[in-house]
């Protein structure tokens, strides 16, 4: 077994902080639409109702895809440090994937509940 820091490191320290930071957002959601704080689309912003229930799921899915995260820097333990364009294409392609799909998810759960 081999032990690839350039996978590891970053998405370790990103998936853990985010689900630092997913819980934080969990219990202490902001109350009131802003531009600062919260998951803010278009599409969350349109009432105080969207609004609080794109922060609930929001939360919910930056907790539960930063777990995808840490599957992820497991493969330092597959993929060797020679291969530093694969590792490196790894990190990136995990944390775009990972806000896709926090992104997607979220606003898909706004449209299901309230509509266009």
């Amino acid at each position: 077994m081999t032990f690839n820091p350039i996978i590891f490191i970053p998405i370790l320290i990103i998936g853990i902080a985010n689900i630092i930071f997913g819980n934080y957002w969990k219990n202490k959601p902001p109350k009131t639409i802003n531009y600062y704080y919260g998951f803010r689309t278009k599409s969350s912003m349109k009432s105080q109702k969207t609004w609080d229930f794109a922060q609930k799921v929001g939360a919910r899915n930056m907790i539960n895809y930063s777990y995808y995260l840490l599957l992820v820097s497991l493969l330092n333990f597959i993929i060797k440090i020679d291969y530093i364009i694969l590792s490196v294409s790894i990190v990136v392609l995990s944390i775009l994937t990972w806000a896709f799909l926090l992104i997607y998810n979220t606003e898909m759960a706004i449209r299901k509940k309230f509509g266009r």
